[in-house]
């Protein structure tokens, strides 16, 4: 089980979504149990990758963001 956490409502929608994607990709009518067994595996195999790429890239955008600042303070100084 993952540390991820979503809200009941989220998941529900995302339950949805997923049902809506069976329907339409294979003509396949899932249930909410099917439906949300493949939410909880997405979220427990997936989930962690694509949460530590966004902290990766929210690093990198602060991280760029600083030095923008650090350039200013060593144009003040000249």
């Amino acid at each position: 089980m993952s540390n991820i956490k979503i809200d009941n409502v989220k998941k529900e929608q995302l339950i949805e979504e997923i049902k809506k994607y069976f329907f339409n990709e294979s003509g396949e009518d899932i249930g909410n149990l099917r439906a949300r067994m493949i939410l909880e595996f997405f979220i427990d195999t997936i989930g962690p990758t694509i949460y530590n790429q966004g902290v990766s890239d929210a690093h990198n955008y602060m991280k760029n963001k600083l030095d923008e600042v650090f350039e200013l303070e060593v144009y003040r100084k000249r």
